[in-house]
């Protein structure tokens, strides 16, 4: 492993994922620009993943064995183990196209003030009925206010799409370790508080949706991201509306599965903020409605 600090750490949880993670990390090795290193953390992983990415041919990767403690004990592991300037976390079954750390590159030279950069992206799954471009926002340049454009939904934000500095995580974020959904998100809305965004429509990875209809589980309502939000009134007006929007979202789900301490919890949090969420509700039922009727 080459000792001199690469530019882009690409930080990869693993867990069960025998039958992607080598097509992860072929997307990884097809780079056109290679100045990076690989951390995979194997988080206790039970099936065949271990020997896969053994037996890989290894461009500037580490191995990293743990016990099992979730994505997000992962992720936090890895960015201790890492040595880059900038983090890119990317899922054990999502790809990178081979421009990637070339279109980050670029855009850091362009634009050296950002701490947080945001690339466009496709989703695809294993049948390929999915291929498509999922943003139509067509800018490139730092966004004033990356929660307004998040909450009219311009651009979305997940792992594998964006790239951060190292120290921003370092100095004010981790992974919350309880959360078991929407910890990531958890981290997005924390981290824009902190971070100068830049944002292209460039696609620079494919996000795989077969895997998400096959990881949904419902936690416990403490343990994802609703259950611990508080919105505060000092929050940014598009930060609030976001949580506020989420927080009914998941009220919907809660109250079709019928729990109703769920729903008290949800409400009582955010007391304080209820006709955001009153607001957020109805917006959601007219957008299900519009939707209803344009099929």
């Amino acid at each position: 492993m080459n000792s001199i600090q690469p530019l882009f750490s690409i930080i990869i949880p693993l867990f069960n994922k025998a039958e992607t993670i080598s097509f992860t990390l072929n997307s990884i090795y097809k780079q056109s620009f290679i100045d990076y290193e690989v951390v995979i953390v194997n988080d206790g992983s039970t099936d065949n993943s271990l020997n896969v990415i053994e037996n890989l041919p290894k461009f500037n990767t580490s191995i990293y064995n743990k016990t099992n403690g979730g994505v997000s004990s992962a992720r936090n592991f890895g960015v201790e183990c890492s040595r880059g300037e900038f983090i890119l976390f990317l899922d054990s079954d999502d790809f990178l196209l081979s421009n990637c750390l070339e279109v980050y590159s670029r855009a850091i030279k362009k634009f050296p003030l950002a701490d947080f950069y945001v690339t466009n992206f496709q989703l695809f799954d294993e049948a390929q009925t999915k291929n498509n471009r999922f943003f139509t926002y067509d800018t490139a340049g730092y966004i004033e206010d990356p929660y307004k454009i998040l909450y009219f939904e311009k651009f979305f934000i997940r792992m594998g799409n964006f790239i951060i500095r190292k120290n921003k995580i370092e100095n004010f974020l981790q992974f919350n370790t309880k959360l078991q959904k929407y910890e990531d998100y958890d981290f997005i809305i924390r981290a824009l508080k902190y971070v100068k965004v830049y944002y292209t429509n460039d696609i620079t990875m494919k996000y795989n949706i077969s895997s998400v209809k096959e990881s949904i589980k419902i936690p416990r309502v403490n343990n994802e991201w609703a259950g611990i939000l508080k919105i505060q009134q000092n929050d940014n007006k598009y930060e609030k509306l976001i949580k506020a929007k989420h927080v009914a979202q998941v009220l919907f789900k809660r109250i079709k599965l019928k729990d109703f301490l769920a729903v008290k919890l949800l409400i009582t949090n955010n007391l304080n903020v209820l006709h955001l969420i009153i607001f957020s509700t109805f917006r959601l039922i007219l957008k299900r409605l519009i939707k209803f009727n344009i099929q």
